[in-house]
């Protein structure tokens, strides 16, 4: 069995699992809402509109896209019936200043008022739709256009695609600004190709950026586009491990997934894009795969729309053998990645503490993750951080590398959600609406708070071979214990189970010095 034939077969078992998750009772009110947890479990009292983008989904299977609505006997009129429904109820969930909320009610969150404009734009690419759905596409465009997401930079490219395809439905969009806008996000594209997600590079949401690009691309014929595709390419396609993952632990928000439609779409005259999409399959019938691990959330989130979008393109993978990179060393985000071919890959994450991750061929993970302290109870310390403020360096000697990090440590703290703060939470969001959101991000995300020492990390490779001298400066009280899988950074799409995770490997050699 050839890998894109398991890619097509795990795709069709899982539409199902998928079309679980929307409500298709034409009698009930919420007809047409994909958040189970609201018109089903009832456990939200509001839908988070961000799931709404499988839509795009059944209006592939509504066209005879997927090949495989035969196997499974589909009346594409019903499926038809289930798109107009998902339409309209986006429409009537949009809050009157054009946004939609995802975590909480009146948030009047960016993400879900660009993604769920996104799918909702592109499937009206494909169909007669009521003018309705068009006055809330243009007051959804009319919220993303008034305010930037410079933090997250994968959120600002699908709003401004989504705005860029509702023009060119016919839409009203204030021009000036969304050519600003795009202006903007280009001229912010790192050399080493990534865009910034919360202060450095992270593949997951870098290829989530390439499938919007892509669709912006195919409207606008913006070469600036397939440009920051490509580069960004290269970057994933280093980054890939000798097993076929995106290792844990290494990007700046912890994913560890890649997003396919947007590099199937290039891989005919991409080597590297077809690389990457023919080793990120290879693996699927393996339990290991991230397709297995992924919370239902994110997959009908987007990573099974990417995966079903890319079906019908798959044949633009050339036969060939794909690619295999010897390593590089991105200067900007902080990763020097090693690969020897067909034996192991060795990550080094120098702006976050100086994370180190080997994988071998079979899947095997040996990692240091840095250090964690109690400072007190529900409070802590870690260097596994994705710190701004880190300062490192990289020396190449032959086939020996050095790297060295110095930054400081900030304190964490676990939240444990109640009824008293989702009561405060909707008080507060009633009445400042997302004024309250950086406040949020800062407390869950960024944290500010700083210790007053700072801790050392050199790293020598040779070979397979990790040596790790660890120093802590004017931190005399602490007492440090070797951290896990675990981050203290808050990221929605990261957590999945991780295979090291039950793997009890870590034989780097590690000097410690816990007080200097």
């Amino acid at each position: 069995m050839t890998s894109f034939t398991s890619l097509t077969n795990h795709l069709t078992k899982s539409f199902p699992r998928l079309l679980t998750q929307l409500c298709r009772d034409k009698d009930n009110p919420l007809y047409g809402c994909f958040d189970r947890n609201f018109w089903h479990y009832k456990t939200r009292d509001f839908p988070s509109m961000v799931l709404q983008q499988p839509v795009y989904v059944l209006d592939m299977v509504s066209r005879g896209e997927l090949s495989f609505c035969d196997d499974l006997k589909i009346n594409k009129n019903i499926v038809n019936e289930w798109v107009d429904a998902c339409l309209k109820f986006w429409s009537k969930s949009q809050r009157k200043n054009g946004s939609f909320d995802e975590y909480y009610p009146y948030e009047s969150g960016f993400p879900p008022t660009a993604f769920s404009l996104y799918s909702t734009a592109l499937v009206c690419k494909n169909r007669d739709f009521d003018n309705s759905i068009m006055v809330s596409m243009e007051r959804a465009a009319s919220f993303i256009l008034k305010k930037p997401e410079v933090q997250a930079l994968n959120q600002e490219i699908v709003g401004l695609t989504a705005c860029s395809l509702v023009k060119d439905l016919g839409g009203e969009i204030d021009c000036k600004r969304l050519n600003e806008r795009w202006d903007d996000l280009f001229s912010s594209q790192s050399s080493e190709g990534w865009f910034n997600e919360y202060d450095g590079a992270d593949s997951g949401y870098l290829s989530v950026s390439c499938d919007a690009l892509f669709d912006y691309f195919e409207v606008k014929g913006d070469e600036r586009a397939m440009h920051a595709i490509t580069n960004a390419t290269d970057y994933l396609f280093h980054l890939l491990a000798m097993d076929d993952s995106i290792p844990a632990m290494i990007n700046s928000r912890n994913t560890d997934y890649v997003l396919p439609y947007g590099l199937t779409q290039i891989s005919k005259d991409n080597a590297q894009a077809g690389s990457i999409i023919k080793r990120l399959v290879q693996g699927i019938d393996k339990p290991t795969h991230y397709l297995h691990s992924i919370d239902d959330r994110y997959l009908t989130h987007y990573v099974y729309t990417s995966w079903y979008r890319c079906l019908p393109n798959i044949g633009n993978i050339s036969k060939n053998e794909p690619l295999v990179s010897k390593g590089k060393w991105f200067k900007d985000a902080g990763i020097l990645i090693v690969h020897n071919p067909e034996k192991w890959s060795i990550h080094v994450a120098a702006s976050k503490g100086g994370i180190v991750v080997k994988t071998n061929h079979d899947g095997t993970v040996t990692k240091n993750l840095g250090w964690r302290s109690t400072l007190q109870e529900g409070l802590f310390a870690c260097t596994h951080w994705q710190e701004p403020e880190s300062k490192y360096t990289m020396v190449k000697d032959g086939s020996k590398f050095s790297v060295q990090i110095e930054m400081p440590l900030r304190k964490h703290r676990f939240i444990v959600p109640t009824p008293s703060m989702h009561i405060c939470l909707r008080i507060l969001s009633r009445i400042f609406g997302n004024r309250i959101i950086p406040v949020l991000k800062n407390i869950m995300i960024f944290r500010s708070s700083k210790l007053k020492g700072y801790y050392k990390r050199k790293i020598f490779l040779k070979g397979p071979e990790v040596e790790i001298f660890d120093s802590f400066h004017n931190l005399n009280n602490l007492t440090w214990t070797k951290a896990g899988w675990s981050s203290l950074r808050h990221v929605s799409s990261a957590g999945s189970f991780c295979k090291s995770e039950v793997q009890n490997r870590d034989d780097f050699i590690l000097n410690f010095k816990p007080k200097e």
